[in-house]
């Protein structure tokens, strides 16, 4: 106890307890049975016309008041009668009578302007719960107490009062859990007197309809349970009485808890409004971007991304997407192609090369192997790495950041298996004992068992057929059904969304369930072509197993059963003025074609690729050492009509014409005479190069010191360039 000096006078702090921060509840009982005599304007008038009382007021302060003028005078005898106000007489006729509130109304006038604010009970307006606890509780004692009664539930994985609230507090089970945890007698009845009602009752009558039982031994338990967020208080629309009840959200998982529950069923879309592309988008976006590359590899900034003339050239490499698909994928324009370049360096197809003072980005021998391999190939060698069983190091490597986003790599969290998912979720075998098992415990045979449950669980859609992805989420984590408990009782497993535990609770596993399975369709399953995306006519999500979906989670699938199949021979049709289409899914062709061409259409899809022979981009090739040789080869060889012969000799010609020179730095002797060139020449001989008649060419590292003197025994003294010895260190010191 603590005490302090307040003008002059010793005075001691009040001690309240972990609900009482905002108002003290001790003596609300009296105060309630008159505000319960009032009428309905009184009650009005109280709330909305009296000020105050203060909650500390010296002796020498004027208390807070209005105009008695203000009120209907039936209003005003009312209130004083009740003992709610006073009326200070006017000291002259110059003023008028003036209305306080009494002093030890403090309390209760908190109370209910609190609970008129944040409206509790009200279901049709937004939830107040997270303000009503900052300002009526102390939050480390509230805490602790709802701490208290988890672990009496035997849940002890919970460690923030922001989860007890979100995840507890508003869960149907939470009165009975506080029942039990205070062992009062008197509790189970109060609840089940709220239960049976039709919703929130006038405080008052709680007290008095537990029969045997006194009504202030009532409002104590009342008063308990009010503690524990189980009841909460609210004013009546209308008539302001104090009502008493459960938080909508209890009472509405009450209601649905009391029926009994059916499986919600699969919802066929039998008309999709549109339709996405077959296939998936991100290796669309990665061929399109590797063609780019192939093509004229791209110079990077000093943050190695692409400067803007290159971004909008990737760019309009890259298929259009409807608006309705990017925002399911929560993409834009801009990001997918910072994705396609971080899918291509994470799976290693591109690397960075210096070059001078520039730096390119070319693709790796592996890149090169992907572009020119089959649609089979390029998509199983993406799957490979995706199913690759995570390791603790992954979060280390610089290419991983697609795929481990938002992750510290110096937490304890570790990668868990957001590579293959999507998102971070981690499921495990609850452990024996007293000791609880945690995410860094997870194994690779925990990640495997989490994806044969989710495989089997998206079995159950017929391929082809398109379904409402929020009933096939509602659908396939149902009850026992629920791949987040992996075949198991919801208590032997245990589960984790990043650091959070998931409690062993129907209703939370089948939420997080679904939020699991929603991350893995929009990440992973749309993106990757393991399943076709569409919309209703309301613009509801829909989706549509393909086969490549068993391809993904590891079993192998028969060519035949692919749309549309590999062993499809691209057509390659070479016109005269200089085009090259592309038609087929196989996009060997193109990637071999590509490092001499130009792009005109967009897109790398399966569809056709067009592209333009140029002078420029002949040149380029050979700049880039294509030889011309396998330039006319690589034409020939991919052509399915015979080679335009203007096109061929143009080709050849235009390879033929490009020359390569080497730039180096020489020393220049110059000779007074024809006749002193001709004696350096015969000296140097092959080491130097005559550049006319007085001027010779050596590189400076030939001209040793055993050369000079070879030139002195013929009469030759080589001079050094004073100027530029001078220049020399001044442009250093510049420097």
């Amino acid at each position: 106890m603590s005490y302090g000096s307040y003008w002059g006078r010793a005075t001691k702090r009040e001690t309240r307890r972990f609900f009482e921060r905002a108002y003290q509840r001790t003596n609300l009982a009296a105060w309630d049975a008159r505000w319960h005599a009032l009428t309905a304007q009184a009650r009005l008038f109280f709330l909305e016309v009296v000020k105050g009382p203060a909650k500390q007021r010296t002796p020498y302060s004027q208390p807070p008041s209005v105009s008695a003028a203000r009120f209907p005078p039936h209003v005003l005898e009312e209130l004083t009668a009740a003992g709610f106000v006073e009326v200070q007489a006017a000291g002259s006729r110059a003023f008028t009578d003036r209305v306080i509130a009494r002093d030890e109304l403090y309390d209760f006038a908190a109370r209910v302007r609190t609970a008129r604010r944040l409206h509790l009970l009200a279901a049709d307006q937004p939830s107040e719960l997270s303000r009503y606890v900052d300002h009526v509780f102390f939050g480390g004692p509230l805490a602790e107490a709802l701490f208290g009664v988890l672990r009496k539930a035997g849940i002890t994985d919970v460690a923030r009062l922001e989860d007890v609230l979100k995840h507890y507090v508003l869960n149907h089970r939470w009165p009975g859990w506080v029942a039990r945890a205070l062992n009062a007698p008197l509790a189970e009845r109060i609840l089940d007197v709220v239960r049976k009602a039709e919703g929130p009752l006038p405080l008052v009558e709680l007290l008095n309809r537990i029969e045997g039982s006194k009504p202030d031994e009532v409002r104590s338990v009342v008063d308990q349970l009010v503690a524990h967020l189980v009841l909460v208080e609210d004013l009546h629309p209308e008539t302001r009485d104090i009502m008493i009840g459960f938080l909508p959200a209890v009472r509405e998982g009450l209601t649905r808890a009391s029926q009994p529950r059916e499986r919600p069923p699969l919802l066929v879309c039998e008309r999709p409004k549109e339709i996405g592309p077959d296939g998936s988008v991100i290796v669309n976006d990665l061929r399109g971007v590797l063609l780019e590359v192939a093509s004229e590899p791209p110079q990077l900034r000093q943050d190695k991304a692409l400067f803007q003339k290159e971004f909008e050239r990737f760019q309009a490499a890259l298929e259009p997407l409807a608006a309705w698909l990017l925002n399911a994928l929560k993409w834009s324009d801009e990001s997918r192609l910072s994705q396609a370049l971080a899918w291509a360096r994470a799976l290693e197809l591109v690397k960075e090369v210096a070059e001078g003072k520039q730096t390119r980005l070319h693709l790796t021998p592996k890149g090169h192997r992907w572009l020119a391999s089959d649609l089979d190939e390029q998509y199983s060698r993406i799957y490979d790495r995706l199913r690759s069983p995570p390791a603790r190091h992954d979060v280390y490597s610089p290419h991983h950041g697609l795929f481990l986003a938002g992750l510290d790599p110096f937490s304890n969290l570790g990668p868990g298996d957001m590579r293959f998912l999507g998102e971070h979720v981690t499921v495990l075998r609850a452990g024996k004992g007293t000791r609880s098992r945690y995410y860094f415990d997870a194994k690779p045979e925990d990640y495997q068992a989490l994806r044969t449950h989710l495989d089997r669980a998206l079995a159950q859609l017929k391929p082809g057929v398109f379904y409402r992805l929020d009933r096939v989420e509602a659908h396939l984590v149902f009850g026992e059904h629920n791949p987040l408990n992996t075949g198991l009782a919801p208590d032997q497993v245990a589960v984790f969304l990043g650091h959070r535990p998931v409690p062993a609770l129907e209703e939370q596993r089948e939420e997080a369930g679904q939020y699991v399975l929603d991350a893995f369709v929009r990440r992973r399953l749309i993106p990757l072509g393991c399943v076709r995306a569409a919309i209703d006519d309301q613009g509801r999500l829909c989706i549509a197993r393909s086969r490549r979906l068993d391809a993904y989670f590891g079993r192998e699938v028969a060519e035949a059963d692919l749309a549309p199949s590999a062993d499809v021979t691209a057509r390659v049709v070479v016109q005269p003025d200089f085009s090259v289409i592309v038609i087929g899914p196989n996009p060997a062709p193109a990637a071999e074609l590509a490092p001499f061409c130009e792009r005109t259409g967009r897109g790398a899809s399966q569809g056709a690729v067009v592209l333009k022979i140029t002078r420029e981009s002949v040149v380029k090739a050979v700049s880039h050492g294509l030889k011309p040789a396998e330039i006319a080869a690589r034409l020939r060889r991919h052509a399915s009509n015979e080679v335009p012969a203007n096109v061929l000799r143009e080709v050849q010609d235009w390879s033929n014409w490009v020359r390569q020179v080497t730039a180096a730095t020489m020393t220049v002797l110059r000779c007074p005479d024809r006749d002193a060139a001709d004696r350096v020449m015969a000296v140097l001989k092959r080491q130097a190069e005559r550049v006319n008649e007085t001027l010779v060419a050596i590189d400076p590292k030939k001209l040793t010191a055993a050369e000079r003197n070879k030139l002195r025994s013929q009469g030759i003294i080589v001079e050094r360039n004073l100027q530029a010895q001078e220049e020399g260190p001044k442009k250093r010191r510049r420097r």
